[in-house]
């Protein structure tokens, strides 16, 4: 998470209206999920791909390992329509093109959207996610919940890397058995660590004056008609492949 964030608040385009971001990303989205051939995903991917890493100064190296975790997840989900299954005369496993074809159709369709998805979360702070998310009136109990969600997996990965680092120095995971019980004692610590933390933040915010609603400072950003334009020939452009 903190290296997501990082990437976010360092990102040239973190100064770009997030509502023009969250539109071109969403609208590319639709398309995607529209489409009924490889051309508009192919053409997505590679759009969207060429604007995180040169626009959004993303590099190619920080930009793969995010995108590790999500093509895992498709590889693991297209197996099952990839190879074929018959019971009639014992247990026979097979792969046929048709299969092939439509597995692979998946994985670069979901691939295009989660590629959509990360050039906002890439570009676009939590901050100003939740701002964006209050002027379209998401409702306050929501905003809230994502925030302290996101604030205690920031918590959760600095107390676990504090513990983790101190059991290493003090002779951790050294051995299998040795690994057990430091993991076990980690995790015991890192509950305990958590409780604390979170009293902590409950008295921060009743002494900052909290009345159930965390009131954020409101950034202005001015709507780029550059940008607008760019987003209306992008959607023309992929609604035509859509076509085809």
């Amino acid at each position: 998470m903190y290296f997501v964030d990082h990437l976010a608040y360092c990102s040239p385009l973190r100064k770009m209206n997030p509502n023009q971001k969250l539109i071109f990303s969403i609208a590319n989205m639709v398309m995607v999920l529209l489409a009924t051939g490889y051309i508009l995903p192919v053409a997505v991917i590679l759009l969207m791909t060429l604007i995180t890493i040169t626009k959004g100064k993303i590099s190619v190296k920080n930009f793969g390992k995010i995108l590790l975790l999500p093509a895992l997840f498709l590889i693991m989900g297209i197996i099952p329509v990839m190879v074929g299954l018959e019971m009639e005369a014992g247990l026979k496993i097979y792969l046929t093109w048709e299969g092939f074809y439509q597995g692979i159709f998946l994985a670069v369709r979901a691939l295009a959207a989660i590629i959509c998805l990360y050039f906002f979360i890439l570009t676009t702070p939590m901050v100003d996610t939740l701002q964006l998310l209050k002027k379209y009136r998401c409702p306050a109990l929501i905003r809230e919940l994502m925030f302290l969600i996101y604030r205690f997996i920031m918590i959760l990965t600095e107390i676990t890397m504090k513990i983790f680092l101190a059991q290493r120095c003090r002779g951790g995971y050294n051995t299998i058995r040795n690994s057990r019980q430091s993991l076990s004692h980690l995790v015991s610590s890192l509950f305990l660590g958590l409780y604390q933390r979170s009293e902590e933040s409950q008295r921060g915010l009743v002494a900052r004056g909290y009345n159930g609603e965390i009131d954020l400072l409101p950034l202005e950003y001015d709507p780029s008609p550059k940008v607008w334009l760019f987003i209306i020939t992008t959607q023309a452009a992929l609604l035509f492949l859509l076509m085809i």
